[in-house]
């Protein structure tokens, strides 16, 4: 009887530990699902004509402000005849669910031209998305970055957002 209360109180610390710890593990790959399944709605709506994806990246973390807190930002790289005002139009009528929300939250839509392998964003005002399909490229003319934003979320266990 003796040894099976000191057993329990040699484990219940060490499990509380280990179950905390576990927390700063599974809440980051949750994340990472998330963001994947956010990144994949651009394959699930139809290119604009004339166009075509080279590239597609995205990244999570705290992107932009101050604070703590979460930011999803996917992002694809296209080669299109269209026009930036084309390709916004085109896609500021699609749909985009929500990375983590579910709900009328939107998810803001921008189109970018490419001035250089990087995005330039204010979405990405504390992180860097790099495309390497752009770095051997010299003429940036009929490039797009197409981008989706979701942000605000809370932190809690995933140090990216702190």
């Amino acid at each position: 009887m003796l040894k099976k209360i000191g057993l329990t109180l040699l484990l219940t610390p060490l499990v509380i530990i280990v179950l905390f710890v576990s927390l700063f593990l599974i809440i980051p790959l949750v994340n990472n699902v998330n963001l994947s399944k956010f990144e994949k709605q651009f394959s699930k709506h139809q290119l604009p004509p004339e166009t075509t994806i080279v590239e597609r990246e995205s990244i999570l973390g705290k992107l932009n402000g101050n604070g703590n807190g979460l930011d999803f930002l996917a992002a694809i790289l296209v080669d299109s005849s269209l026009s930036v005002d084309e390709l916004t139009c085109y896609y500021t009528k699609e749909t985009f669910k929500n990375a983590k929300r579910s709900g009328e939250y939107p998810v803001i839509t921008e189109v970018l031209p490419v001035t250089g392998a990087s995005v330039d964003s204010v979405h990405l005002e504390h992180g860097s998305l790099t495309f390497d399909a752009l770095k051997d490229i010299a003429d940036y003319s009929g490039y797009y970055f197409i981008i989706l934003y979701d942000g605000g979320y809370d932190a809690s266990f995933d140090l990216r957002g702190h």
